[in-house]
């Protein structure tokens, strides 16, 4: 189960679940056998998080898959031609000379397209909430950032939004853009944000749950 073990001069021990996997932070005077019985007291938290882990992208032979909010039913069948089609499921039409690596890409493809399509509609609007500009941005894969704002009010979205709920995805928008007025998590920042989504943590709650 352990996936890594990192020492430092640190007086106890501590675990982190990152990206599916369990991290193991402890003393460098730690054998590995208390090591292993540190881990195995906390086996039902890290079951517990390890279960509620939701892969990034498209995953080969995956039975389902999050799309914008909905966990969906994923078919992959052999085609003449690549081809997506969502509606009660998600069919995936692939040809039996693709290799996995073009297949991912192309699925992950597609999906990125879908959320552009959203993006050229939602950020002009919430920056018009915002009294701004559109903004310059760009949609790129990050591992742990929904979103980021830079100091020169360029915006970039994670490609993997499209797991995420519509209401999440404007969030994310929104959350960026008041960036823009307020560089920093203050005060002023969040009654910005509320001043446009007033209802916003429902919905980051509703994307954890």
């Amino acid at each position: 189960m352990i996936v890594d073990i990192k020492r430092s001069h640190r007086k106890t021990m501590s675990l982190i679940i990152r990206d599916g996997e369990l991290i193991v932070r402890a003393p460098h005077f730690v054998s590995e056998r208390q090591i292993n019985a540190f881990v195995e007291s906390k086996r039902a938290w890290i079951e517990k998080k390890l279960s509620e882990h939701r892969p990034m992208g498209f995953v080969l032979d995956q039975k389902f898959m999050r799309l914008f909010g909905e966990m969906m039913r994923v078919e992959v069948v052999e085609a003449n031609t690549f081809y997506v089609s969502v509606e009660t499921s998600i069919e995936i039409g692939r040809p039996p000379t693709m290799t996995d690596t073009r297949f991912v890409e192309l699925v992950e493809l597609h999906f990125k397209t879908e959320l552009e399509k959203i993006l050229a509609h939602r950020v002009p609007y919430f920056a018009a909430q915002l009294h701004l500009k559109t903004p310059e941005y760009k949609v790129r894969r990050y591992k742990r950032l929904y979103g980021r704002c830079t100091k020169d009010h360029r915006l970039a979205f994670n490609t993997y939004l499209f797991h995420d709920s519509l209401e999440f995805i404007d969030y994310v928008i929104l959350h960026e853009c008041a960036h823009i007025l307020e560089f920093n998590h203050s005060p002023e920042f969040y009654s910005i944000v509320t001043g446009v989504m007033t209802d916003y943590k429902s919905f980051i709650a509703a994307n954890k749950s």
